[in-house]
């Protein structure tokens, strides 16, 4: 059974927990969970995104526009973590590659779903551990937030330990979620972009850049750690 198609009573039965009830946690205490990065790296990182940002807005035009379609959203998503990805990748110690349209099923292989944008850490004998899962989607509520616990869950499970790192995202807004096996936690929402990006780089880097912040902590976090070169 697809994860799109089930009801949120059957939803909430395979996750132990009403979705009403999922901890709300602030930002800073989801990214406690971070390990230690220098700021001028994080500083680059958030520079190196911003630019990317008001790379796609000029090709694109603003987000809000009539004429921007599931698609852009895509692509806006590729633009923002390409450069952490990168990043986190020469900082050493993992080896994340990035997965499109990757089917996550549960663990009896009876449910399943579509994680748009999966990114995985490939270990020892060829397994690849989910890291983070990223949903790109209209809206943070309802319906979108059921598929997002339930693709994270099966993320989680198929991994058997480690906690597995997810973003629901409409491009504008994001939220951060994570399972540990044990408890699902998610953040409010947070904006990452602004159609006036050119005009606020200051403020942005310095308050607006969390989507950095949370994506190096679940880079470098999530999944099983192991060892390897990228």
């Amino acid at each position: 059974m697809s994860y799109l198609r089930m009801s949120v009573p059957l939803a909430e039965k395979i996750l132990g927990i009403q979705l009403h009830e999922i901890d709300m946690v602030p930002l800073n205490e989801m990214l406690a969970r971070g390990e230690g990065i220098s700021v001028q790296t994080m500083d680059d990182i958030k520079k190196r995104v911003y630019d990317r940002i008001v790379e796609y807005l000029n090709i694109n035009g603003p987000i809000a526009s009539p004429h921007h379609k599931h698609a852009n959203i895509d692509d806006l998503i590729l633009y923002i973590i390409g450069p952490i990805i990168d990043a986190v990748c020469k900082m050493g110690g993992r080896k994340i590659r990035l997965r499109r349209q990757m089917e996550l099923f549960s663990v009896d292989g009876m449910t399943g779903g579509l994680g748009e944008f999966v990114l995985v850490d490939q270990i020892a004998g060829g397994k690849d551990n989910v890291v983070v899962v990223i949903q790109p989607k209209n809206t943070l509520v309802g319906q979108v937030m059921k598929l997002a616990w339930l693709t994270l869950k099966a993320a989680r499970d198929s991994n058997n330990e480690g906690i597995v790192y997810g973003f629901v995202t409409t491009g504008l807004q994001w939220k951060m979620l994570s399972y540990d096996g044990v408890s699902f936690r998610s953040t409010p929402n947070f904006t990452v972009v602004l159609n006036e990006m050119e005009e606020y780089k200051t403020p942005w880097v310095k308050e607006g850049s969390l989507i950095v912040d949370c994506m190096v902590a679940a880079l470098m976090n999530g999944g099983i750690m192991r060892k390897a070169n990228c």
